[in-house]
């Protein structure tokens, strides 16, 4: 565990009585560590706060990913253009593991005309990153993420699509290092 707990804390709060301002349906994250914050952490880091928790889990009922709003809204298949590439998706922890959220992205991916999914053989087996354990463990990264690259190289994917910042990097920086060249796009 690391930080300032009580710096985080108070923008935590003040993140709370931002979003909660207002009579928002949904608050849309395009990442799922920031998403599990938003979602289960606050209310966590403020269990010592009765107040600021119950608006902590009001606020955790309205986070959602972009794919899972993208998904509900409907009408988004209409608007693609074709693609010819074999795709494939990692699964980050936090949006898989923590926010639940797996089938969208898939979806939204397999209705771009022209694209092939190709799943890996453990989309959400973790790429290493896992937020501040790669700077401080980079060695043991560098073992799960060879990993990662061995299960993306294997689908002849021409481009790999993640939901996670650090994913992304962690991922790229495998490709660079095992000398495997292809697109990465963070959804």
């Amino acid at each position: 565990i690391n930080g300032d707990y009580e710096t985080a804390k108070e923008m935590a709060k003040t993140n709370i009585d931002v979003f909660l301002a207002e009579d928002y349906d949904a608050i849309v994250v395009a990442c799922g560590t920031c998403g599990l914050s938003l979602k289960e952490e606050y209310a966590e880091l403020l269990e010592d706060d009765p107040l600021y928790q119950e608006k902590a889990k009001r606020l955790s009922a309205k986070v959602k990913d972009i794919t899972e709003i993208i998904i509900s809204l409907g009408g988004y298949e209409e608007k693609m253009g074709n693609l010819n590439y074999k795709v494939t998706y990692h699964d980050p922890c936090h949006l898989v593991r923590g926010m639940k959220v797996k089938a969208e992205p898939r979806k939204l991916i397999s209705s771009i005309p022209g694209v092939e999914l190709k799943e890996m053989k453990k989309p959400d087996a973790c790429c290493g990153g896992g937020g501040s354990f790669s700077l401080y463990h980079y060695d043991l990264a560098k073992k799960v993420n060879d990993r990662k690259v061995e299960d993306i190289k294997e689908t002849g994917a021409d481009i790999i699509v993640t939901g996670c910042s650090l994913c992304r990097m962690h991922i790229m920086d495998g490709l660079n290092r095992n000398s495997v060249y292809g697109n990465i796009i963070h959804t």
